[in-house]
């Protein structure tokens, strides 16, 4: 199992290649100074996000918070305790 900011960034960027942006775009959005270099480092989980950014980015790539932070897995543990 992939730790939690690789699982973030593999959601990340999955959902930002769905939608065809790039990730320097997303990385101008936070302002970040060197986008090109900074956003590898968020994709490969090498790079933290703080609440606002995750916010930010999910309400871009027209997902959920939840989504980013806990993908797939969590909806489907809660499905299987109902």
């Amino acid at each position: 199992m992939a730790a939690p900011s690789e699982a973030i960034g593999r959601r990340i960027q999955f959902a930002r290649e769905r939608l065809g942006i790039s990730g320097t775009v997303l990385a101008e959005l936070l302002g970040y100074a060197r986008p090109k270099y900074v956003w590898w480092r968020v994709e490969a989980g090498r790079r933290g996000l703080t609440p606002d950014q995750l916010g930010i980015i999910a309400k871009r790539l027209n997902v959920t918070t939840d989504w980013l932070i806990y993908g797939a897995e969590r909806r489907s543990r809660a499905r299987r305790a109902a």
